[in-house]
């Protein structure tokens, strides 16, 4: 009688590996897909860290609704709020805060009325209004988003040297790779406004001419 073979069902140890790749990349495809277009603000701490977070890593507008569900017209303009959140995807922060739940938040901020909304970019208050106003929102958040866009851009060293290079060669005599990056982290790391000031500092010292840009990596969040 010949013997016979064992069927073996384990997986090659390459293919596990791909497999638990594959099964955190799908894990966090989830947690994406699951991230709310509106967040509703839960603490001080949180409302703290959304804006700093925004200010330093992504450089996107926020935008926060101070509501409560027994107002008539914060239900009016939470479908049009939602809305935009889901219009501008990507290029701004919507977020909400309950004022019932967060008295530390509404007294620090001092709002007094409801619906009152506040629009900050780049850490800075830039307006705030009460009332179910959608065309002023709409305003405000198109002219933000524009903005935020606009100086949202990276000067890297290698183009600080290039321009140097082209532009002022006798400069960057006197300048090595390390001056360089100081000058580039002094203006902020990783990019955004202001690296968009140095360029404008630079285009106005050697008339028009400025250093190559690139879009800034946006960090999630």
């Amino acid at each position: 009688m010949l013997p016979q073979k064992t069927l073996s069902l384990a997986c090659p140890r390459g293919f596990a590996r791909i497999a638990v790749f594959l099964v955190a990349l799908a894990a966090l495809a989830s947690q994406v897909a699951a991230r709310p277009t509106v967040r509703s603000v839960k603490s001080r701490a949180e409302f703290k860290k959304l804006l700093k977070h925004h200010a330093d890593n992504t450089g996107l507008p926020v935008i926060i609704d101070y509501y409560s569900d027994g107002c008539g017209p914060c239900r009016q303009i939470a479908p049009y709020f939602k809305k935009m959140a889901e219009q501008y995807k990507g290029q701004a922060v919507f977020a909400k805060v309950d004022i019932n739940y967060n008295h530390d938040i509404a007294s620090e901020q001092a709002i007094r009325s409801m619906p009152t909304f506040q629009l900050y970019l780049f850490g800075k208050k830039r307006d705030q209004f009460s009332g179910a106003d959608t065309q002023r929102l709409q305003n405000m958040v198109s002219t933000l988003v524009s903005e935020s866009r606009m100086k949202n851009v990276e000067v890297t060293p290698e183009a600080l040297r290039a321009f140097y290079q082209e532009h002022a060669p006798e400069k960057l005599m006197e300048m090595d790779d390390k001056k360089l990056e100081e000058i580039v982290n002094k203006a902020g790391k990783g990019g955004g406004p202001g690296h968009y000031n140095l360029v404008k500092a630079l285009k106005k010292k050697y008339n028009g001419k400025a250093p190559k840009t690139r879009a800034r990596t946006v960090e999630g969040g």
